[in-house]
């Protein structure tokens, strides 16, 4: 009997861009919100992620916002809580932002923004189908 492997790809509709910054997630919200023109703002909920291998959920600390007249959903969501890693491959960057159904923004150009604030070190753009976690994140 011939053997059949199903094979799923997921097509992500987002940007990500990872940050280095050793700000507090509001102090690096407002910096952003100021550059950009944006209304970031903190969750009710926190982003709640459940790890595969010990199936223990982690909190992360989350900021919204969405532009009704050009459709983006923005999301910062930390990466880093109390030991637990959103994105284990990228334990270095302490921030995630994601840009969903973004069809007005030149990326390279919303990354060397970003790499201008005053509170960032350095910004980097992903493309969320090169990281494995990424197929977990569901925004």
């Amino acid at each position: 009997m011939a053997k059949h492997h199903l094979i799923i790809e997921n097509e992500f509709d987002y940007d990500l861009v990872g940050i280095c910054s050793s700000a507090s997630d509001y102090r690096m919200v407002w910096e952003i919100n100021q550059t950009f023109g944006l209304e970031l703002k903190k969750a009710e909920e926190p982003y709640k992620h459940i790890q595969k291998k010990q199936g223990v959920p982690s909190f992360h600390s989350m900021y919204e916002y969405e532009d009704h007249e050009l459709g983006i959903h923005y999301f910062l969501i930390k990466n880093k809580n109390l030991g637990a890693t959103l994105i284990p491959e990228m334990a270095q960057i302490d921030y995630f932002v994601f840009l969903k159904n973004n069809n007005a923004h030149s990326m390279e150009e919303w990354v060397v923004k970003v790499r201008e604030c005053e509170t960032i070190q350095t910004a980097f753009l992903y493309a969320p189908e090169e990281i494995k976690s990424c197929e977990n994140i569901l925004i």
